[in-house]
């Protein structure tokens, strides 16, 4: 099926398809000065003693949160950019997205894009199910 809408693609050994979620804190971890918790190696400010970037656990989700919805907004854009028509329809959405957008922005563009796949005549009935099914697992993915 989806040979047929995007030709024949070649993945190279070393391109994953996503990916990995940023490392989390583990118990080995050096705790945080300030706050006593686990600072994962990202999360760790450069200096003496060791200590997290932003101690709030609620602040850091929240980075989480945002990194997730811009990397699904990426893979979604890419992966429609493969049909031409499309595309061109979203090309003024993409463009308005801000550079890390949180998930309410990539909901919006997610239901966008739904919209513009449905509403496409260019597209056949099997090329329609696969991108609104790629679409959907994405919105759920999110949470929405």
């Amino acid at each position: 099926m989806l040979a047929t809408m995007v030709g024949i693609v070649r993945k190279g050994p070393g391109w994953p398809d996503r990916l990995p979620p940023p490392p989390r804190a583990r118990q080995g971890d050096p705790a945080c000065a300030k706050c006593g918790e686990p600072v994962a190696p990202d999360e760790r400010d450069a200096g003496e003693p060791v200590r997290h970037l932003v101690c709030d656990t609620q602040v850091r989700g929240a980075l989480l949160r945002r990194i997730e919805a811009s990397r699904a907004v990426h893979r979604a854009a890419a992966a429609l950019a493969a049909v031409p028509a499309v595309q061109a329809k979203l090309t003024a959405d993409i463009a308005a997205l801000p550079d890390a957008c949180d998930v309410g922005d990539a909901l919006a563009f997610l239901a966008r894009a739904r919209v513009v796949v449905e509403c496409s005549s260019e597209l056949s009935p099997q090329q329609r199910r696969v991108a609104i099914s790629f679409v959907d697992a994405t919105i759920r993915k999110l949470g929405g």
